[in-house]
């Protein structure tokens, strides 16, 4: 298991936290506007509508998060307990690593 919560990514610029180059504060936002729906065989529905401009920010923030556990699946390719993640699986991993990651920050605020 990998840990998801690194804070290699963080900085403190003087006016705002980044959090995977994204300020932290406009990222919480962004996920506190997300419903969260249970559905059949262990799966959760997360949902939401935003503008464009928040829906930009998401996604970079998702993709920088993502491209680092790329790196990491990559450097474990020749582990033969390594178990291939999809990108689907990856995208999911990063959007809750991407959570966590602003969850913590703007705990420590």
């Amino acid at each position: 298991m990998i840990d998801l919560r690194p804070t290699l990514d963080l900085m403190d610029t003087g006016e705002s936290t980044l959090v995977a180059g994204e300020p932290a504060e406009r990222l919480l936002a962004i996920l506190l506007d997300f419903y969260y729906k249970p559905q059949p065989g262990n799966v959760t529905r997360a949902g939401t509508q935003m503008s464009s401009d928040d829906a930009a920010c998401l996604l970079r923030a998702i993709t920088r998060v993502e491209a680092e556990l790329m790196l990491f699946d990559a450097d474990r390719i020749t582990s033969s307990s390594m178990e291939p993640r999809t990108a689907k699986t990856r995208r999911a991993d990063a959007f809750v690593a991407l959570a966590l990651r602003v969850t913590d920050v703007v705990a420590r605020l």
